[in-house]
């Protein structure tokens, strides 16, 4: 999802929502609360690439690549869902 899908879906969110692209400990505790009917919006949508090194990095289409590019491409969505683990749940991920 490139930054232009991003903003489409994002378009719809609520006024005023706290949500911003950022996953903060006090998101994390709103979004388990029962009733969220009375909260303001606290989805995040982000791209994956948020969970790179880099932070605004693009998962890379592998097809024109070849196997190489299948392979760069497979060991980027490691690294993303490595930093998506550590970030959104706190896990201890092994590097």
């Amino acid at each position: 999802m490139k930054d232009a899908n991003l903003r489409d879906i994002t378009s719809g969110q609520p006024k005023g929502s706290k949500a911003k692209g950022k996953f903060t400990s006090q998101t994390r505790a709103r979004s388990s609360v029962p009733n969220t009917d009375a909260l303001d919006s606290v989805s995040l949508v982000m791209l994956f690439g948020n969970f790179g090194d880099n932070k605004r990095e693009q998962v890379q289409d592998p097809y024109y690549g070849g196997q190489a590019g299948f392979d760069r491409n497979y060991l980027q969505i490691v690294r993303f869902t490595k930093g998506f683990l550590r970030e959104v749940f706190g896990a201890e991920v092994d590097e």
